[in-house]
């Protein structure tokens, strides 16, 4: 068949255009599914960056008045209902103080926070929450 192929002209050409087309169609859908990629994690962020926003307005609020039995709840109920796997609320040293999902002995390595994200986050959004005595 190969001998066929290089001896019609024709042939050779349509089988150049066809290894173009091909090559073509392979970049554009690599190309494109790059974006793509990069367009849902954009969203993501974004829509995710919201609700993080909704949780810690919600658990700062709690904590400042004192009904911390309510900051499990309220993390679970945004776990729940906006299908994220975990939330973790956590100090600056990075140890968890409450959360929410994955709580196998297997999944405790999920609860650890490195050090750069630990920076990174505590750099731009820091909430500090002071327990006072009541007199």
């Amino acid at each position: 068949m190969i001998g066929f192929i290089k001896r019609r002209l024709e042939l050779q050409i349509i089988t150049a255009i066809v290894c173009v087309l091909g090559l073509v169609i392979g970049i554009y859908t690599v190309i494109d599914i790059r974006i793509m990629r990069t367009d849902t994690i954009r969203a993501s962020r974004q829509s995710l960056g919201a609700l993080a926003g909704t949780v810690k307005g919600s658990v700062t609020a709690a904590m400042r008045q004192g009904y911390h039995e309510d900051v499990q709840r309220i993390i679970e109920e945004a776990r729940t209902s906006f299908g994220v796997d975990r939330i973790l609320i956590y100090n600056e040293q990075g140890k968890a103080l409450r959360r929410s999902g994955l709580v196998n002995k297997e999944d405790e390595g999920a609860w650890q926070i490195s050090q750069a994200i630990l920076h990174d986050v505590s750099a731009v959004d820091k909430t500090e929450i002071h327990v006072t005595e009541k007199g």
